[in-house]
């Protein structure tokens, strides 16, 4: 765990720019219970956006905007049991 001083930081930055964070894979799979494989096929045909940092050729960051926007296609919605409106 970090220096608190570094924590309240770090919460104060999610909170205020939410777009700025981003999650790897592994990550967002824990969140949303979908298998890993399921996002890498996703970002490889391009349909979950992602970014890679600055400077890194591996390291797939995804921001949760983009999988609301790639759970938003109500085929993917059904497949991993989210409700779908409409």
């Amino acid at each position: 765990m970090g220096r608190p001083e570094t924590e309240r930081v770090a919460a104060t930055l999610r909170e205020r720019y939410p777009e700025l964070v981003t999650y790897d894979y592994k990550e967002i799979a824990a969140l949303t219970g979908i298998p890993k494989s399921t996002l890498y096929d996703a970002m490889d045909s391009g349909e979950l956006k992602y970014i890679v940092p600055k400077g890194k050729v591996k390291g797939r960051r995804i921001r949760l905007s983009a999988v609301a926007e790639w759970l938003e296609s109500a085929e993917v919605a059904r497949e991993h049991g989210y409700a779908v409106a409409g």
